[in-house]
């Protein structure tokens, strides 16, 4: 632990003495499909195929003042709409648990070279916020799924990373997975009372696997 907290500390005063260059910042749009889930929460259920959508800035860091062409290190701030939740499980019946939240990822994201073309890497902290949330025909004997006690926290906090590479800077394939640190539903431990099922009383987790194809304007 000690050695993390050095680590940490150490990259912290260097990325102080780094330049960030905002008036270098650029701007993009990013787009795919999702797959969402939310742990302890709606069973049995199963995971929803969605999509996400958004804009983003990217903001050149410079540790070394090397004024090369293509920068390694950014911070990226994305502003998204993400469908989000889970269905649930029936032969005949279709159930719904959707939530769709206005998401804030920032992301601190890394090239691995200095090229044009490269892989990245991107981790950091996202904040979600719900702006609209769908329950379609809850189990008998639950509907409390569709009422106070099913509600969707309003606030959805959740750390996420992911994995791409980017064509020229400007075409841009990554892959994310966004784990839920937040209780996702908060009163939903009523569950217990129906099914009891220990699970119900743990923290919902909501976790958001998506594909993103984005496009940097010059």
């Amino acid at each position: 632990m000690k050695k993390i907290i050095f680590i940490i500390t150490i990259f912290l005063c260097n990325l102080l003495n780094a330049q960030v260059e905002f008036s270098n910042t650029r701007f993009g749009v990013i787009a795919g499909p999702n797959v969402s889930g939310v742990t302890n929460a709606h069973n049995p259920s199963s995971r929803r195929t969605a999509f996400m959508a958004g804009v983003f800035a990217e903001v050149p860091i410079d540790f070394y003042r090397c004024r090369c062409e293509y920068n390694q290190l950014y911070i990226q701030a994305e502003l998204l709409y993400v469908a989000s939740g889970e269905n649930g499980v029936a032969e005949d019946i279709k159930r719904k648990y959707h939530a769709d939240y206005l998401s804030i990822p920032i992301f601190l994201k890394g090239y691995l070279t200095k090229t044009a073309n490269s892989f990245f890497g991107y981790a950091g902290p996202r904040f979600g916020f719900l702006i609209n949330q769908n329950v379609v025909n809850p189990p008998p004997g639950r509907e409390f799924y569709d009422g106070e006690e099913g509600k969707a926290a309003t606030f959805d906090f959740a750390l996420a990373g992911g994995i791409g590479y980017s064509f020229n800077r400007k075409f841009e394939v990554s892959a994310r997975v966004e784990y839920g640190l937040s209780n996702a539903y908060p009163k939903l431990d009523y569950d217990y009372e129906v099914s009891g099922d220990p699970e119900a009383l743990k923290r919902k987790s909501q976790q958001i696997i998506s594909v993103g194809i984005s496009y940097t304007f010059d």
